[in-house]
C-alpha cells in the first residue's frame, strides 16, 4: 500500500537503515534516500501527444566493516521489512568483497566538510509550475518550429520535461569501546 505524502520522511528512513546497519555488524554504513518527481509532455502540431508525471524513491545503502571490505546495495523497495533485508545483505555481501585500505567514510574530525550547496543549480519555483504551463511551452515550441518555413509540415515532436531530484543522506562510524 502506497504510504501518504505527510508520513514519508526519508531522512527518518536513511538513519534507521544506517543504524540496522550499525546493528548487523557494519562498522561504517551510510544511506542516501532519494525521490525524484518527474513531469514530461510532448506535442506534434496543435496536438499533446505524451503527458506523464511520475514519482520515483529509492534507497542506497553502503556499509563498510572493520577489515576494509564494503558492499553497496540500492532498492526502489522502501516498506520498512524490505529495508531491512537490503541492510542485511548489504552487510553479507561486504564480505565476498576483496578489503581496500582506503576505504571508509570521511573523516569528519579534520575540520574540512565545507559547504556542498551549490548557488543558483535549483530554481524552486520548479516544482510549482502549473502542469497546464509546461504544455503550452511544448506547444509553442512546436508551434515556432513549424513557423520558421512554410515547407515544414510535420516534425519529430516538441517536448517539455522537468526533474526534480532531493536526497536525504546519512552516515555512522561504530563505536569502538574496548
Amino acid at each position: 500500500m502506497a504510504e501518504a505524502r505527510d508520513d514519508w520522511d526519508p531522512l527518518a528512513r536513511a538513519v534507521d537503515a544506517v543504524e540496522r546497519a550499525i546493528a548487523a555488524g557494519a562498522a561504517e554504513a551510510e544511506a542516501t534516500v532519494t525521490t525524484v518527481e518527474r513531469f514530461s509532455v510532448s506535442a506534434r502540431g496543435s496536438i499533446v501527444e505524451t503527458l506523464e508525471r511520475s514519482t520515483g524513491r529509492s534507497i542506497s545503502v553502503r556499509v563498510f566493516d572493520a577489515g576494509g571490505t564494503r558492499a553497496t546495495l540500492s532498492s526502489s523497495d522502501l516498506v520498512p521489512a524490505s529495508v531491512a533485508e537490503l541492510v542485511g545483505a548489504a552487510v553479507a555481501a561486504a564480505r565476498f568483497v576483496n578489503p581496500d585500505p582506503f576505504a571508509g567514510l570521511p573523516d569528519l574530525t579534520s575540520g574540512t566538510t565545507g559547504d556542498a550547496t551549490l548557488a543558483g543549480m535549483y530554481d524552486s519555483s520548479l516544482g510549482s509550475r502549473p502542469s497546464e504551463a509546461k504544455i503550452d511551452d511544448a506547444l509553442m515550441l512546436e508551434a515556432t518550429a513549424r513557423a520558421v518555413d512554410p515547407r515544414i509540415v510535420n516534425s519529430s515532436g516538441s517536448r517539455a520535461f522537468d526533474s526534480i531530484r532531493s536526497e536525504e543522506h546519512t552516515s555512522e562510524l561504530q563505536s569502538h569501546h574496548d
